[in-house]
């Protein structure tokens, strides 16, 4: 997973580019999110990245209405099973 990947270099910065989303909306373990920190603080390039993207989020949710779920449309996704791909390396 991330741990074993973010050793450094380009396949470090692809790694994080393409988890940006997944840190910027909490989706990463604790342990991953620590990594991506790391990097973070020691690649300027995958920072700036970052913050561009944390800033277009940042104004996607300013300028969007606040949606609810009703509770029958709520307990139907509960209910569902999720299946849960591998991710592609």
């Amino acid at each position: 997973m991330m741990n074993d990947n973010l050793a450094g270099g380009l396949d470090a910065c692809a790694l994080v580019l393409s988890r940006v989303h997944a840190f910027l909306h909490c989706e990463l373990s604790a342990e991953e999110a620590d990594l991506f920190r790391q990097h973070l603080n020691a690649c300027e390039a995958c920072l700036t990245n970052v913050d561009v993207e944390n800033t277009i989020t940042t104004m996607l949710r300013r300028c969007q209405p606040r949606v609810v779920a009703s509770p029958s449309l709520r307990l139907r996704v509960v209910s569902m099973t999720v299946t849960i791909r591998p991710e592609l390396s």
